[in-house]
């Protein structure tokens, strides 16, 4: 047997491991059997401009997302696709553009992964996949240039000063064990995530009654509520922070998603994308995509 049908051969077993693996997971879960197979049906006739993007010598694994399965439709001279929630207009001339131009397939890629399970990131992307068939980017592109109003920052960093001790107290570590509500931390985040599915209108005034409906054990909501009136300025406080730190993150956001670009994002027909990386912090409007991605997740 020569190479060239080794080769083959080698390919076709993968197409149908691969093809394997995606029964497996629509067998767990079988209200989901029709998108495995729909997305087993996109993946396999790009499975080839895939593999002949990574080195031969190339040994374990990449972690991403598909951005798109064929090369994208030009609307006014910008390139349109959505993967998932977002969906993106890039201007076909730009360096970017002409690169989804000459691609079948597009993908972000997030990390790599080892034989052995390790987790490592990617610092030139380039030097892994190679390849005009395959657009490759990593998780943070840059493609706007602008000056941002740091004011809204400048006004939370009084309210987090002048709100901290109270804060700290309310979330004492030592005194919610005595109290037995150390989970008090993530009964709050719950409440926050369900905030957001409705709209993350007068965040904190409704707890105790969210609390009420919530699957916490009838003793556990009784002994928080108690704890929330005798902390009640703390819990004011903690509110007043969080609500306004995402005030002032989404005042950011909205500036960088209003700034030109070669890349634009929208959400529902709204400005808007999964969010931005300044300086190793990343930032997502909560009303925006957070909200989207819960309610597709929860069909």
């Amino acid at each position: 047997m020569d190479r060239t049908q080794r080769e083959l051969d080698a390919k076709v077993r993968q197409i149908q491991a691969l093809k394997g693996m995606i029964k497996d997971r629509a067998k767990k879960n079988p209200s989901k059997t029709n998108s495995y197979k729909a997305y087993a049906d996109k993946i396999v006739p790009i499975f080839n401009t895939v593999a002949k993007a990574i080195p031969n010598k190339f040994q374990g694994y990449f972690n991403g997302d598909m951005l798109y399965f064929a090369k994208p439709e030009q609307a006014n001279g910008r390139y349109v696709f959505k993967p998932n929630v977002v969906e993106y207009s890039v201007d076909a001339s730009s360096e970017l553009g002409k690169k989804i131009g000459q691609s079948k397939a597009g993908v972000v890629v997030h990390n790599m992964m080892s034989e052995q399970g390790r987790i490592m990131p990617i610092k030139e992307l380039d030097r892994y996949i190679q390849g005009r068939g395959l657009f490759v980017i990593p998780p943070t592109t840059v493609n706007k240039k602008v000056g941002v109003d740091t004011n809204a920052l400048n006004k939370i960093k009084n309210v987090v000063s002048q709100n901290a001790t109270l804060i700290d107290a309310l979330l004492d570590k030592n005194k919610l064990a005595s109290m037995k509500l150390t989970d008090l931390p993530k009964i709050l985040y719950a409440y926050t995530n369900a905030k957001v599915d409705q709209g993350l209108q007068n965040l904190g005034s409704d707890f105790s009654r969210w609390l009420l409906t919530s699957a916490v054990s009838e003793p556990k909501k009784q002994k928080i509520i108690e704890y929330v009136k005798q902390n009640i300025n703390g819990f004011v406080a903690l509110w007043n922070t969080v609500s306004g730190i995402m005030n002032a993150k989404d005042n950011i956001i909205t500036q960088l998603d209003t700034a030109p670009g070669d890349v634009q994002a929208s959400i529902n027909g709204r400005p808007g994308g999964e969010g931005y990386v300044l300086g190793g912090i990343k930032l997502v409007r909560r009303s925006g995509f957070t909200q989207a991605n819960r309610a597709i997740n929860k069909r």
